[in-house]
């Protein structure tokens, strides 16, 4: 009984820990991989990008809504009544987003393209009003 867990002790030895410059070189190639993948997994902080909140104050559940703007989209399947909804995007000069979204019933309301200037601020504020206008406004901090 006792000859079983000490011969799988011998045999779970990893060669690694042999050849001590072998495991030093694994143990470098580990370190650089986790320091490159917590540097890139951050692009939030190094890239331009705005946060944009969207929030509904129309008086109803909005669906199927959608803003467009340089560089890509993002929607959400239902936003509803007083609620509101925070996204960060990476953003492009010039800025212009395009919002569009259905109303309680489903009737698609036309969307409404903003023009926020040359350069989109670091966060941004989108309103839907209660006859359904999207009005945008900069916040700065």
């Amino acid at each position: 009984m006792r000859i079983i867990p000490v011969l799988l002790i011998c045999s779970c030895e990893a060669p690694i820990l042999k050849d001590r410059n072998s495991f030093r070189r694994s143990a470098l190639l580990l370190l650089v991989i986790a320091v490159a993948l917590i540097t890139t997994a951050c692009p939030k902080k190094n890239d331009p990008g705005t946060y944009v909140t969207v929030s509904n104050n129309s008086g109803a559940p909005l669906r199927n809504l959608e803003l467009t703007f340089k560089g890509g989209s993002f929607g959400r399947s239902l936003l509803g009544k007083d609620e509101s909804h925070r996204h960060w995007i990476q953003t492009g000069a010039p800025c212009h987003v395009f919002m569009s979204f259905e109303d309680s019933t489903g009737r698609q309301v036309p969307g409404k393209e903003l023009d926020l200037g040359e350069k989109c601020p670091p966060e941004l504020a989108l309103d839907i009003d209660a006859q359904q206008n999207v009005t945008g406004r900069a916040i700065q901090r």
